[in-house]
């Protein structure tokens, strides 16, 4: 699996003119924040934005970047004024980033193209949903991949009785409230783990 994560990440780099080879900082890591504005997005983003920078920065060497919403990431308009996502920016950023913390959605496909070593990806979970899709492709990349979850929440009976897999619940914007949700201990222990038994980085390479 990891091979085909290898082949993968060297054809987008061809594409996209991309240097085939890249390796990441090693003195400072970037823990990127990267949400949605539709589905499982969250509605207090920013407090959300300010408690993980705080976490992140109490460890050292790590630097947080808050990169705003994956639909904004690379959207351009075409000759006939039509959205589209450019994948060059997208590329770019996950390149560049040693963890990605970001709700469940499709842009996190975008985790093949992380160097392998790195921390790789953090999603956040809705509804005490759960999905394979992205740890797999986190493994095919050779990166890490972590899960955090509502553990309980007064809206946990609201969820259940709809099914954890119900679009309509799973979509709504989400208040996380850190007493029920653990992402801030997942983050915080992805963080610690790595200084206690630094990973070494390899180089992305064609």
């Amino acid at each position: 699996a990891e091979r085909i994560g290898q082949l993968w990440s060297k054809s987008v780099a061809s594409i996209l003119r991309l240097p085939s080879r890249f390796e990441l900082n090693r003195s400072v890591r970037t823990v990127t924040l990267l949400t949605r504005r539709s589905g499982p997005h969250w509605s207090n983003r920013d407090e959300v934005a300010s408690l993980i920078g705080k976490i992140v920065k109490q460890h050292a060497g790590f630097s947080f970047f808050d990169a705003g919403n994956a639909e904004d990431l690379g959207y351009v308009q075409d000759a006939h004024g039509s959205p589209c996502w450019a994948a060059r920016k997208q590329v770019e950023l996950w390149r560049k980033s040693w963890l990605v913390v970001t709700p469940h959605g499709a842009h996190e496909s975008n985790v093949l193209n992380m160097v392998p070593g790195s921390g790789g990806l953090l999603e956040s979970f809705n509804c005490m949903h759960d999905s394979g899709t992205y740890s797999r492709l986190a493994r095919a990349a050779g990166v890490g991949y972590s899960a955090s979850h509502e553990k309980s929440s007064p809206a946990r009976h609201h969820c259940e009785n709809l099914g954890t897999k119900h679009r309509a619940y799973l979509d709504v914007p989400r208040h996380i409230n850190f007493r029920y949700d653990d992402m801030l201990e997942v983050l915080e222990r992805v963080l610690s783990q790595h200084n206690a038994h630094p990973r070494e980085h390899r180089v992305l390479r064609g």
